[in-house]
């Protein structure tokens, strides 16, 4: 009994009431890297988050559409306060993408906010006949003002112009470049309740255009020239300070268009035969490269654990928040889904059970394979039983996740926790009851003419074994943790599937385990290669944790490594809870280790193999890391990026909320294309220091002749420059990352 209530209480680890005392030691760094950046980024319309944007500069958007205007049609957006704040405070910046194509009416009208009680509104737009073409803005009845311009029809272009009436000017500009600016204090002249045409002025006369609209962005300030020089280009993230409307026009097909701002006012196209047509976006590229994001749920609450559980399947990444309250209950638990696209993570649902309850904790176990999730609950009550726990099926359907099935076992009992592992490939579900009396059970459920029906079911072989601890599926192979088997030193059994049949294949020991290292507490498998978790004592210290890889040649298993931390330390909990394979790379969390950013802070390590041979890469730690965030607690592979949950990381005072953190394993510090020039002017009295190509909004350190340091970031197109003056004559030596130009 002593053993079941040691590993009751290490399955419970995210209950801080079962929390072993923190360590309090003094830490010297231990080659632990740092992200270049951290940047929170709320999406404020979804119950989720948006990521910092993790992709590859350059190159034409997926899924990138337009607008187009045929000269008889248009495009609205409902009359909203934020416009009349526009007209009250006098200052705003109009920005996007055109395209014209024709000039029957010698105009092209980007945006008009028409007022009908005087046939006038506000309108942004360039006339292209005659012989003074220009780009121009008209706040109302009255002066407006321009800038001359010529564009070439059949051309894409950005343009943009900032105004603000206190400071007394206008500016225009035509792909990111000022092309003129002038005195002007006009009223922006207030409107009634007339929404705001795009491609369409009713203003003073009907003017259709003829040509193509993209990336429409309102804000409500005047943007500075460099920031119009840096995002001309790039897609925004959708919550930059002033930004009140933002139309990717990216839907593709339908008649609604949405608003990526926090303002949130979709459009429509306009109604009966005026619809504009959806064709091919402006070239705009990707979100910029950035070594790490970080994000965290919009609707987030003390104590929710957002990031507690990640499992990511191509394009989709699974966040659990397992003590979210929300209307079913507190503590009933949420999962967050999000979708890769534009290079970025951008939040699609929250998925909740439809019978949701107090305690509940769904999302104790998430897994995805293709437009399936499977949640774990592993509280759920059901049967007149009290937590015998409960797996959901949701199945996407556009962007749409409708619950589909709810899984529960044939011999449900009090207390099972089934939920707490969930795993799934194709139309194969495994779920783990670690908690089933006697020794733990789990569980295979299959697809069969749209119902997922029991295949099989595993019960542990010895007393408290804690079968199903974690569980893990690949194909017809599935791998089922048994951590306190084996007299507390653990297992995990391997079966296969032949038709309908399941067999025991192996069953995977580590030849260093010993009593109380839970040899199987976490599995991951991938092909032929399985990686289990455990608590193993290593060198006396207690906990430390390490990951053992096993292999597979024709149907024999043999361990291959054990991967550990670079300096293992008691409690660590290395590879205990958090721990993910993808081919050759590993990555194992360690949740309460200790270092310089606090204790319990949390780090993950990063393992590759090459040849059979596994290596540490590197150690990642948050770039805000702080006392107690449990950075680790849940890891995740996808594709060249690395998620990392911090289920008790604080952000706007709220403790134990959670977020969660991308790391793009292709990152350095400056990235491998950087350009490091240096200018001496003066004899050498002034020195200029450029950086072009670099990571993109990344700290970097410039030096002087090796000394001087000066801190500077990056910019979104990965510039960055430094200036020293007052230096003596002669030649220098300008200094970044590893790059060093003379002059």
């Amino acid at each position: 009994m002593g053993g079941r209530t040691m590993f009751q209480g290490m399955l419970r680890t995210l209950d801080d009431r079962v929390r072993s005392v923190r360590r309090h030691r003094t830490e010297t760094p231990r080659g632990l890297k740092p992200a270049a950046r951290c940047r929170r980024m709320v999406a404020h319309r979804y119950s989720g988050a948006i990521l910092v944007a993790i992709g590859v500069a350059g190159g034409a958007r997926a899924d990138n559409t337009a607008l187009y205007f045929d000269g008889n049609d248009y495009a609205v957006l409902p009359d909203h306060p934020v416009f009349h704040q526009i007209e009250a405070q006098d200052r705003l910046t109009i920005e996007a993408w055109v395209r014209i194509d024709r000039i029957p009416q010698g105009w092209y009208i980007v945006a008009d906010k028409y007022n009908s009680s005087r046939d006038f509104g506000w309108t942004f737009q360039t006339y292209q006949s005659g012989n003074a073409p220009d780009l121009n803005f008209v706040p109302g009845p009255g002066p407006s003002a321009g800038a001359p311009w010529r564009a070439t029809l059949g051309q894409w272009y950005h343009v943009a112009m900032t105004y603000e009436r206190g400071a007394g000017l206008i500016r225009f500009f035509v792909n990111g470049s000022p092309i003129g600016e002038r005195a002007f204090t006009a009223d922006v002249q207030p409107t009634n309740a007339q929404p705001m045409y795009l491609g369409f002025g009713p203003s003073g006369g009907d003017e259709y255009s003829v040509g193509a609209l993209d990336e429409l962005r309102l804000w409500d300030r005047a943007l500075s020239p460099e920031e119009v020089e840096d995002n001309w280009d790039l897609p925004l993230y959708g919550d930059e300070p002033g930004l009140i409307g933002y139309w990717r026009f990216d839907e593709g097909a339908g008649e609604v268009f949405r608003d990526d701002s926090p303002t949130g006012l979709d459009g429509q196209l306009g109604g009966g035969g005026a619809q504009p047509r959806w064709v091919e976006g402006a070239p705009i590229g990707d979100f910029p490269r950035i070594c790490e994001g970080n994000l965290i749920a919009s609707d987030a609450g003390a104590d929710d654990r957002f990031g507690a559980r990640i499992a990511v399947d191509g394009d989709t990444m699974l966040v659990g928040a397992l003590l979210d309250d929300h209307e079913g209950g507190t503590d009933a638990g949420s999962v967050y889904v999000f979708e890769r696209r534009y290079g970025a993570w951008l939040p699609q649902a929250r998925l909740t059970a439809d019978d949701a309850a107090d305690g509940d904790e769904f999302g104790s176990g998430v897994a995805i394979d293709g437009d399936v999730a499977v949640i774990g609950a592993r509280n759920a009550d059901h049967s007149g039983f009290s937590n015998p726990g409960a797996a959901y099926v949701f199945e996407r359907t556009g962007n749409a996740w409708p619950q589909t099935a709810k899984l529960i076992a044939p011999d449900a009992q009090d207390n099972a926790t089934l939920g707490e592992a969930v795993a799934i490939n194709g139309a194969t579900i495994v779920l783990g009851a670690p908690n089933a009396r006697p020794s733990g059970s789990a569980y295979v459920f299959v697809l069969s003419n749209g119902e997922w029906i029991l295949q099989a079911q595993w019960d542990g072989a010895g007393p408290f074994d804690f079968l199903g601890a974690d569980v893990a599926v690949d194909s017809d192979t599935a791998v089922i943790g048994a951590p306190a088997s084996n007299e507390l030193r653990g297992s995990a059994q391997v079966f296969v599937r032949s038709g309908d049949v399941w067999e025991e294949q192996a069953v995977l020991i580590a030849q260093d385990w010993e009593e109380g290292d839970f040899g199987g507490v976490k599995v991951t498998l991938d092909g032929d290669t399985a990686v289990l978790g455990s608590n193993q004592r290593i060198n006396d210290e207690v906990d430390a944790g390490a990951a053992h890889v096993f292999v597979r040649t024709n149907g024999v298993w043999s361990q291959q490594a054990r991967l550990t931390a670079a300096e293992p330390r008691a409690r660590d909990f290395f590879a205990s809870i958090g721990l993910a394979l993808a081919g050759d790379l590993v990555v194992a969390g360690a949740y309460q280790d200790d270092h310089q950013g606090g204790v319990d802070a949390g780090s993950a390590s990063v393992f590759v193999r090459s040849d059979g041979q596994w290596s540490l890469r590197e150690t990642l730690v948050a770039a805000d890391a702080s006392e107690g965030d449990w950075f680790g607690i849940a890891t995740a592979i996808a594709d060249d990026e690395i998620v990392v949950g911090a289920s008790h990381d604080e952000h706007h005072g709220l403790p134990l909320a959670g977020s969660v953190y991308v790391f793009d394993a292709r990152c350095d510090v400056c990235g491998p294309e950087a350009v490091l020039t240096a200018k001496c002017k003066g004899g050498g009295t002034k020195v200029t220091g450029s950086l072009k190509k670099a990571t993109p909004d990344t700290p970097v350190t410039f030096t002087l002749d090796g000394e001087n340091p000066v801190e500077a970031t990056t910019n979104r197109k990965g510039k960055a420059k430094v200036k020293y003056t007052g230096q003596a004559p002669g030649a220098h030596t300008v200094g970044v990352c590893a790059l060093e130009e003379g002059c």
